[in-house]
């Protein structure tokens, strides 16, 4: 058998022997420098060797070892905030050697996402280069570094590694219009009205301009779109036409523009004017005028105004024809609407006297909202980074502005670097703080105000080991480390359960809940979100578990209770699976509480499924279609970056994997950049193997999680001989085993084993059959966010332990022993 290790690769017997290799990928745990230099992080910890190429070493007829490089230069172009395609780098090896071959690629200067994508694909490679588009318009150059090397920390490299590639990134601007339509009068009959729209700094000239319509007319002057509309045979009323823009090099883009012209024989003020107020928005953008003007013939000599809502206050309400009308808009009113609505001002105008027109005031709140934060992001005296979903980001186009406009602790703390990740979500890196509460909400220059969010930094709580026994069927188990209570449910006898850990006994309260069949804490840990099979969607009180609210959902939940939390995504999706056999999702908006969208089994694949799992900080999803299907569908992962629309768009299919296309158990680092499938493999957000998890002979694992920095696994397993048939053997304590997953896989692919963390008793009864109701293999295991505790729970007792500062135990043996009971109560 031909074998390969991380530090050295031997063909057993003819240890000389070179032999052909596959190419790895270098891994971010390992290379920890690179790293720090955007090391791109590619498809496998392991390098699976090809083929062994016959006799002994080193003879003539080898073909001497050798790495292809494209040698470039890069050059990338788009958009500002539209994602372009990746261009491709390829590395080809030929020939023969004994050592392992890792390749990687670093970055350096803006201009390009970081880290780079690299594929490996048997004897070749893939490096993936995109533009970032979220930079200033402008032109950015840099480096590409390509390494192929002999370890994963590129201590020694392949000859020709590193090879530097060149590349270039031009930011487009965009092109891009108002999204509200453009409001002109003009007497019917009489001469054309021209007015002038700024197009957008820095595009070029030579855009393709067209209307839709033959009493519009339009052209690019400059920096300015010249519009012209000819009222001329038009009856009275509102009249709207297109305005459409093109843009054909160096970039394909288009925009459109909204016109409405009012055609009248009095009153000469547009029946509609729109506002929209936006991160752009000024306070002078609060008021403004509007002309008082006449058809000819119309003998008039004042006008006088009267609006019929609080939030519009008319400064000049009466005037002669030679004076406009001044509106202010109340900021504080205007404050309370939610983002994204509208709403209406109905000014009613007189001529001398006599009513002769109205004009709608139609006014829209876009200004940057903070929707939601990683609550726990941060750990108590270091600095990190907090994810944010945000919307009302249009106009906040450089680094500068993103970070003026983000608010800590109301000024008091300063944002180290603020950065977009996507459409819809924001990096803040920030200082050290210390543990408490922390605000976070976007400024906008109105000074309107915004939605507050909160960062909880919490200090690591040390816990001494106890257990609660009871007999029932749990599910779906759910920490919260703002309330420090493990919420679980008891599907046998419908009931929701809430342990209070925060004092050093366990205190438990509950409530029955028969319909019950996903729940999970909302992203701020402020409410129980819970589907039932009913048809309801409740919000419950995380420290009561009393009904806040009792709502329909638009289908009603599967019958069967899951043992995942119901997953929801840091931009507040919740994904319910409903109906049984080919099932469907309710995507349920848990900030507004209403139905995003209802994906349908006929265009997924949920045959008796799905079921997903989320990253701790909200950002990513993984989705299991179906594990009854032959064969089974593809896996769904989501990236949460792009906003609460397009949500079906949002899930992308993987490939078809090699160890199978579901999973049942799955927990991640803090990030989602590793996810522990099953207890036994380890891979990155593109299912790429980083290794296996051999348990020790005569050990079985049943539940397991994965540390916030992805380097532990704990293994929650049982001896082999320590279940029964109908009656429980003699006791075989269960272990914990822990395994080095931030470690480089040996030559077969397993992960170093620690040793393990002793548990003093099962968390299950230890009997397949009999008379009472027994699940020895049904167990869940979970880590708190402080990574120093470990909390078990089976159908006969919940477990406390400590996860050890110290050494791992790792002798051999398992056989029987006696144990002492942990600390504790009877639930009953």
């Amino acid at each position: 058998m031909i074998q390969q290790s991380l530090r050295g690769a031997t063909r057993q017997g003819t240890p000389d022997t070179p032999v052909r290799r596959r190419l790895a990928a270098l891994s971010p745990l390992t290379a920890a420098g690179l790293r720090r230099a955007a090391l791109a992080l590619g498809a496998t910890l392991t390098a699976w060797l090809l083929a062994a190429c016959g006799g002994g070493g080193g003879g003539s007829g080898e073909e001497p070892f050798r790495l292809d490089f494209d040698a470039g230069p890069v050059e990338l172009q788009t958009v500002q905030g539209q994602a372009a395609p990746a261009v491709t780098l390829n590395v080809n090896s030929r020939g023969e050697t004994r050592d392992p071959i890792y390749v990687g690629a670093e970055a350096s200067g803006p201009g390009v996402l970081t880290p780079l994508e690299v594929d490996v694909r048997g004897n070749s490679a893939v490096v993936k280069v995109q533009a970032d588009p979220w930079l200033t318009p402008g032109t950015y150059t840099g480096t590409l570094t390509l390494l192929a090397c002999r370890d994963t920390r590129c201590l020694a490299h392949h000859p020709g590694s590193p090879h530097v590639v060149r590349f270039s990134t031009t930011i487009h601007p965009r092109l891009s219009l108002p999204v509200t339509p453009l409001a002109l009068s003009a007497p019917q009959g009489g001469a054309a009205v021209t007015t002038r729209v700024a197009l957008p700094a820095g595009l070029p000239g030579g855009l393709t301009v067209g209307t839709d319509a033959d009493w519009l007319q339009a052209r690019q002057d400059g920096a300015e779109l010249v519009l012209s509309a000819a009222p001329a045979g038009l009856a009275q009323g509102l009249h709207t036409a297109t305005v459409q823009l093109r843009q054909r090099q160096p970039v394909s883009q288009e925009a459109s523009l909204t016109v409405q012209l009012t055609v009248t024989t009095g009153l000469l003020t547009p029946a509609q004017v729109h506002l929209d107020l936006d991160a752009r928005a000024t306070p002078e953008s609060l008021r403004g005028t509007l002309p008082v003007t006449v058809a000819p013939g119309v003998v008039a000599t004042r006008w006088q105004a009267s609006v019929d809502v609080s939030w519009l206050r008319l400064v000049r309400a009466s005037g002669t024809l030679a004076e406009p009308l001044v509106w202010e808009v109340d900021a504080a009113q205007l404050a309370q609407l939610p983002y994204g609505t509208r709403t209406d001002a109905l000014l009613r105008l007189q001529l001398d006297g006599v009513d002769d027109g109205q004009v709608r005031l139609s006014v829209g709140q876009l200004t940057p909202t903070l929707d939601s934060v990683d609550l726990l992001a941060l750990t108590p005296g270091q600095p990190g980074t907090v994810l944010a979903w945000a919307r009302g980001l249009d106009g906040l186009d450089t680094p500068q502005a993103l970070r003026a406009a983000v608010v800590v602790d109301e000024g008091r703390v300063s944002p180290l670097a603020v950065s977009r990740l996507g459409p819809q979500l924001l990096a803040v890196s920030l200082p050290a703080l210390p543990a408490g509460s922390h605000s976070l909400r976007l400024h906008n220059p109105l000074n309107l105000a915004s939605p507050t969010r909160t960062l909880q930094v919490l200090a690591p709580v040390d816990r001494s080991a106890q257990g609660l026994d009871w007999a029932g069927t749990l599910r779906n188990l759910q920490w919260d480390a703002v309330g420090q209570a493990l919420f679980m449910h008891r599907s046998d006898t419908g009931e929701l359960l809430r342990v209070d850990l925060s004092g050093a006994q366990a205190r438990v309260s509950r409530r029955a809940l028969p319909a019950l069949r996903e729940f999970s804490l909302s992203r701020d840990h402020d409410t129980l979100l819970a589907a039932t099979r009913d048809g309801r969607w409740l919000l419950l009180d995380p420290a009561t578990l009393a009904t806040r609210d009792d709502l329909p959902l638009a289908n009603s939940p599967a019958a069967a209770p899951s043992d995942l939390p119901l997953p929801v995504t840091g931009d507040g999706l919740a994904w319910v699976r409903t109906d049984e056999g080919w099932a469907g999702l309710v995507v349920m908006d848990s900030l507004t509480q209403a139905p995003n969208v209802w994906l349908s089994p006929w265009e997924w694949s949920f045959y008796q499924g799905p079921w997903a799992a989320v990253s701790p900080d909200g950002r990513r999803l993984l989705m299991t279609q179906s594990a009854g299907l032959s064969p089974p569908p593809p896996l769904l992962r989501r990236e949460a970056s792009g906003g609460r629309s397009g949500v079906a768009a949002s899930l992308a299919r993987l490939p078809a994997q090699a160890d199978g296309d579901y999973f049942y158990a799955a927990s991640a680092n803090r990030e989602g950049s590793r996810w522990l499938l099953d207890h036994a493999r380890l891979v990155d957000f593109d299912l790429q193997p980083r290794g296996r998890l051999t348990l020790p002979e005569g050990w079985v694992g049943l539940a397991s999680a994965l540390s916030g920095d992805g380097r532990r696994a704990y293994v929650y397993s049982m001896a082999a001989a320590a279940i029964g048939t109908y009656a429980e053997p003699a006791p075989i304590p269960p272990r914990v085993q822990v395994f080095d997953t931030g470690a480089e896989p040996d030559a077969s692919g397993q992960l170093p084993w620690l040793g393990f963390v002793p548990v003093p008793e099962a968390v299950a009864c230890r009997v397949t059959q009999g008379p009472t109701p027994c699940q020895p293999y049904r167990a869940h295991l979970l880590l708190t966010d402080d990574q120093r505790t470990l909390l078990l729970a089976g159908d006969r007792r919940l477990l406390v332990l400590p996860v050890p500062a110290g050494p791992l135990r790792a002798q051999a043996a398992r056989g029987p022993r006696a144990t002492a009971p942990l600390a504790g109560h009877r639930l009953r």
